[in-house]
């Protein structure tokens, strides 16, 4: 073997070399860029999923109570005074509905530390609508209908619709 075949062989195995460890550099890179993408989104995804379940949960209490309410109405529009067991169980509707805004305002942060803030807004107003509620609707006011307690009910759900709409849509699109 002369000293240029050995050059030679020495450059084509150096390069080679190079190749190789440029490629596997380039993959090493894109998949641990791949992974972190990956993970971001599965983070992503599941606090739009921890806060959907927070909305729910406030939904489901905040409709309980409504439920309760109109009860109250019906039974003073018939001259029916309530149970001592539903006092006692619109009392605790009303403690666990001020309780549960905790979890709407946790949804909230989780919504705009994620950067949505358009859910963030239907969130809120969704909130507002439910303190609207509340404020009005109560078992002591003796002029609510059973009209308004409707009306109610359809903004609540109107406005409960509008936000998981848009909470589905980010969830849907983002990645």
């Amino acid at each position: 073997m002369t000293y240029l075949e050995v050059i030679d062989t020495a450059v084509k195995v150096g390069l080679g070399a190079l190749i190789s460890g440029l490629s596997a550099y380039w993959m090493a890179k894109s998949k641990n860029r791949d992974d972190l993408r990956r993970e971001r989104s599965g983070r992503h995804h599941g606090l739009l999923e921890q806060s959907a379940e927070q909305i729910e949960c406030f939904s489901h209490v905040v409709l309980r109570y409504w439920a309760l309410i109109v009860e109250f109405v019906r039974n003073k529009d018939k001259k029916i005074e309530p149970s001592a067991d539903r006092v006692e169980e619109l009392a605790k509707a009303k403690a666990e509905l001020f309780n549960v805004f905790s979890d709407l305002t946790s949804a909230e942060a989780k919504l705009l530390l994620l950067g949505h803030v358009e859910a963030q807004k239907l969130l809120r107003n969704f909130g507002d609508l439910a303190k609207h509620v509340r404020r009005h609707a109560w078992e002591g006011n003796k002029t609510l209908t059973e009209t308004q307690m409707e009306e109610f009910r359809a903004q609540l759900l109107d406005a409960r619709e509008k936000l998981f709409n848009e909470l589905s849509r980010i969830y849907r699109t983002e990645t």
